[in-house]
C-alpha cells in the first residue's frame, strides 16, 4: 500500500519556525526555550506572511484569554499565560494516561523586520490565538529609487 502526499498550490508559501527571506530582510525566529521559573516554550505555533502583515497562530485549547498575557519587548513578541487543570472530583484522582500539560508556558517570537508595532493585532477565538502584525509602510514598497546627484566634474 502507498500513501501518497498531498502537495500545497505553489502560490501559497508554508513557513514553519525560521522564515528567512535573503532580498526582505524578513526574519522571524520561534525560542524553544525552558525558561527559569518552571514555563515550557511548547505552545504549537504557525507563523505566515501577507505581502502587508505578518500572522501568528498558536493553539491554546483550554486556556482563557485572562490567563493569557501578549506583549512586545525590543524586537520580541511574547506570548505567556497559564493552564490550568480542570478536574473536579469529590477526593483522589488516579490518572491512568495524562498526555495533556498544564501549568505556565511562554513562547517568544523574535521579529527582526521592520513592523508597525502600534498596530498589532489579536483575537481569541475556540482555543486558537491569531496575532496580526502590520509591516512597515516602507518594507512594503517593492523598489526605492535612490536619485543619483552628479558632482562637480
Amino acid at each position: 500500500m502507498s500513501v501518497k502526499k498531498r502537495s500545497l498550490p505553489e502560490e501559497i508559501a508554508v513557513k514553519r519556525d525560521e522564515t528567512i527571506d535573503r532580498f526582505n530582510y524578513t526574519y522571524l525566529k520561534i525560542s524553544t526555550d525552558e525558561y527559569a521559573l518552571g514555563e515550557t516554550s511548547f505552545i504549537n505555533l504557525d507563523l505566515y506572511e501577507t505581502s502587508d502583515y505578518f500572522f501568528i497562530e498558536a493553539e491554546l485549547p483550554g486556556v482563557l484569554a485572562e490567563d493569557m498575557k501578549i506583549y512586545m519587548t525590543g524586537d520580541s513578541l511574547v506570548i505567556e499565560g497559564a493552564k490550568y487543570e480542570q478536574i473536579e472530583s469529590e477526593g483522589r484522582v488516579n490518572f491512568l494516561c495524562m498526555e495533556r500539560s498544564f501549568g505556565p508556558f511562554k513562547r517568544t517570537v523574535n521579529i527582526r523586520s521592520a513592523v508597525d508595532k502600534s498596530h498589532i493585532k489579536a483575537s481569541y477565538s475556540k482555543g486558537i490565538l491569531i496575532i496580526q502584525i502590520p509591516k512597515s509602510k516602507e518594507r512594503r514598497e517593492k523598489t526605492r529609487w535612490i536619485e543619483v546627484e552628479k558632482g562637480k566634474e
